[in-house]
């Protein structure tokens, strides 16, 4: 049996922006995770910081995710 292993992912502030708009559109977000006035509050302010925030669509991302198997 193997030894569950725990990983760190370290993402740069320039990122930010990028990761937001990613999340929303895997519909993870405030409104999905904490179902309410207040979820739905939060997550309408994260809307408007992704609306705020310009990401060129050509960009790349500055982060890498690794498949973790357990």
């Amino acid at each position: 049996m193997q030894t569950p292993v725990l990983y760190k992912i370290t993402i740069t502030p320039e990122a930010h922006p990028f990761v937001l708009r990613e999340l929303h559109r895997m519909n993870i977000n405030h409104a999905s995770l904490f179902p309410g006035l207040d979820g739905l509050a939060l997550s309408l302010t994260t809307v408007s910081k992704i609306a705020a925030t310009t990401v060129p669509a050509n960009r790349t991302p500055d982060y890498e995710f690794e498949q973790v198997r357990f």
